[in-house]
């Protein structure tokens, strides 16, 4: 019994170790342009991250209010993108360092892209 005990003492030990020894990589999302008082839903891995209507600064080409920094575990993760509830993207990435997303819409085409850059975009 005390052996029993032991053994599921030392697997919670294990488990408990592993997961604060995630790794934690920095992620930049920008939206970036053509955003006119859209509402723009972002998540990642199903949590979301933001959902407000945003505005591009058309001179710098990006929105201000639509500029986040946050700190995700190493390996795939999902984002999901929803404009205004009827535009839709979704697509994977791998983080292994840091990385930073711009996030474009075209109204027009009902379009949106992402960029993905290794640095920071240049408009601060």
């Amino acid at each position: 019994m005390k052996k029993t005990t032991v053994f599921f003492l030392a697997v919670i030990l294990f488990w408990s170790c592993k997961e604060e020894n995630v790794n934690t990589i920095s992620l930049g999302l920008d939206v970036q342009s053509s955003f006119n008082q859209d509402n723009v839903q972002i998540t990642i891995d199903n949590l979301e991250i933001m959902n407000r209507p945003l505005q591009t600064n058309n001179l710098l080409g990006v929105c201000f209010d639509g500029r986040i920094n946050i700190n995700l575990g190493e390996g795939k993760h999902v984002i999901k993108i929803v404009i205004n509830k009827l535009t839709t993207k979704t697509d994977t990435f791998s983080l292994d360092k840091v990385l930073y997303i711009g996030v474009n819409y075209f109204a027009q085409k009902k379009e949106i892209s992402l960029v993905y850059s290794d640095h920071p975009f240049g408009y601060d």
